[in-house]
């Protein structure tokens, strides 16, 4: 160790190689005992506020994207182009079905033209029902 003399007289102890002390080092006078202001309180409050806020909606959105996801792979979601293709191979499939019934009637069950009359009129009055109700709820679900 090496003793120094400082400037008032009395001997400093001085570790060679660490320079002792510097000038315009160390905490500055009045620095760190001032307290913040209400509005620095406040403005620093809202800005967690938002980020916390921002944080949680993200959050939820992600949240809504996996149970769609889940949804989707558990096949409890479907595309709407889907659904409305299996649901116009199943309109097909009935009005095909409807149309033949009258012949199938005649020739099967040996019905006299009157009967049959009377089943093509039934048929196409539950035809008729049935576009009236898929058009109304169409339009109610469009608006």
């Amino acid at each position: 160790m090496n003793f120094a003399v400082a400037s008032s007289g009395k001997p400093r102890i001085s570790t060679p190689g660490h320079g002792g002390r510097r000038t315009g080092a160390g905490r500055k006078a009045g620095g760190k005992n001032k307290t913040p202001s209400k509005a620095d309180n406040k403005e620093a409050n809202n800005a967690y506020a938002e980020l916390a806020q921002s944080r949680a909606d993200r959050e939820e959105y992600r949240a809504k994207i996996e149970e769609i996801r889940f949804k989707q792979m558990a096949k409890e979601l479907v595309y709407a182009a889907d659904a409305e293709r299996q649901m116009g191979i199943i309109l097909k499939t009935v009005g095909h079905g409807l149309d033949s019934l009258p012949d199938l009637l005649e020739r099967e069950c040996g019905l006299d033209a009157e009967t049959i009359e009377r089943v093509i009129e039934t048929i196409d009055a539950v035809r008729e029902s049935m576009y009236a109700n898929l058009t109304a709820d169409a339009e109610q679900a469009a608006g």
